[in-house]
């Protein structure tokens, strides 16, 4: 079983690669996520067009992800390394 925990709503926008970056911690460990526009308007239907927009988003569906990263995480998911975890479609 996995500590993995999100004690805040942090997150970011990244532009370049075109999504969300949010942490979680297991334990004292920083565990860190991406989620893609290409997920977010999968999973919402709705608009991702800016970074206000994309935001707004991933705020709306923020408990669907967090159960999403915990479980990919659990599985050991397709880290980048052993504290980043890109969350992709399949996954939703």
């Amino acid at each position: 079983m996995t500590d993995l925990h999100f004690p805040n709503r942090s997150r970011s926008f990244d532009p370049t690669g075109g999504g969300v970056c949010f942490q979680g911690y297991d334990r004292s460990i920083e565990v860190s996520f991406y989620v893609g526009i290409d997920v977010l308007r999968r999973i919402s239907m709705q608009a991702c067009n800016s970074e206000t927009e994309v935001l707004g988003v991933f705020d709306e569906v923020l408990r669907i992800i967090h159960k999403v990263a915990v479980r990919v995480y659990t599985c050991g998911g397709r880290g980048h390394g052993h504290f980043y975890y890109k969350l992709v479609a399949d996954d939703f």
